[in-house]
């Protein structure tokens, strides 16, 4: 299972599913994280594969949605490459709780945002049965510090509190 990012900028990321915690379980950062920041997403399960899927018929391929939130250590963003790679790679940074909603549930800009994502997405990628297609939302924000000891964060379906 792949977790794609369709990023705020309109980057295509791959996140591994190691990242992936989808209990809304509190989150422990590691020791040389004294930042962290978070995007809000929302996200669909792909239920049958694609490649270079028009925008009109995106909700042919997504079965249900979900909105989470993407962290990133903030230490670790420090505008190279191998900075932004190292932030997509620490486990249990992806926050899309499951279970995912039936796609009814969904607003028409949600949908307009997941379509054109998944169009953006599959011109570079196939994606496959139970890829996750997640779509920033915003631009990253500082969620809380080291200093403060510990936080709540409540986005979407994500609720959690991350502990130092």
């Amino acid at each position: 299972m792949n977790i794609i990012v369709h990023t705020f900028s309109g980057r295509t990321v791959f996140r591994p599913d190691t990242t992936l915690e989808p209990f809304n379980r509190d989150y422990y950062p590691p020791e040389f994280v004294n930042t962290v920041l978070g995007v809000p997403v929302i996200y669909v399960r792909i239920s049958r594969p694609g490649k270079s899927i028009g925008e009109k018929f995106s909700q042919r391929y997504y079965d249900s949605f979900g909105r989470g939130v993407l962290l990133y250590p903030a230490d670790l963003l420090d505008g190279s490459e191998e900075g932004y790679s190292s932030a997509c790679c620490l486990d249990h940074t992806s926050v899309l709780p499951l279970p995912a909603r039936e796609t009814e549930g969904m607003s028409a800009a949600e949908r307009s945002a997941v379509a054109k994502a998944l169009s953006e997405v599959t011109r570079c990628a196939l994606v496959r049965t139970g890829d996750v297609v997640a779509v920033e939302l915003g631009e990253r924000s500082v969620l809380g510090c080291r200093s403060d000891g510990e936080f709540e964060v409540k986005t979407g379906d994500a609720e959690f509190r991350v502990i130092f």
